[in-house]
């Protein structure tokens, strides 16, 4: 997706949309293409989102960022800090998300705020 997210581009990549379950098999189809256009760039950008939650659901401990991360009174939170304060089975789905939020953000597609606002309620408790 990052790839052509540079190719193309996108303001409306994480638009918020819904999908059944019949769309579901066509959605994973699109985006494991090698190619995708802005039109299923944006699709994927749906299917993303749907996943992101249920996998951040299926941690340890029900979110990724669970209240004792947020919590904690560090003076800002870092990546560093708060990737070592997570479950063991929530670090790599913590890693791809960050990078992914961090390319976004250098790619000037969604900026840091718009990143927090779109997939923050997505990896709280």
């Amino acid at each position: 997706v990052e790839d052509t997210v540079k190719k193309v581009g996108s303001a409306h990549l994480y638009q918020a949309k819904t999908t059944n379950r019949e769309d579901l098999k066509e959605l994973i189809r699109i985006c494991n293409q090698e190619n995708l256009d802005g039109e299923d760039l944006e699709a994927c950008g749906v299917f993303i989102l749907q996943q992101l939650q249920k996998l951040s659901q299926n941690t340890l401990n029900g979110c990724l960022l669970p209240d004792q991360v947020l919590m904690n009174n560090w003076n800002s939170k870092d990546e560093s800090q708060v990737r070592s304060a997570l479950s063991s089975d929530a670090v790599m789905l913590w890693d791809r998300w960050y990078r992914h939020a961090v390319f976004l953000a250098e790619n000037h597609i969604l900026s840091r705020a718009e990143a927090a606002t779109l997939f923050g309620p997505l990896l709280i408790s």
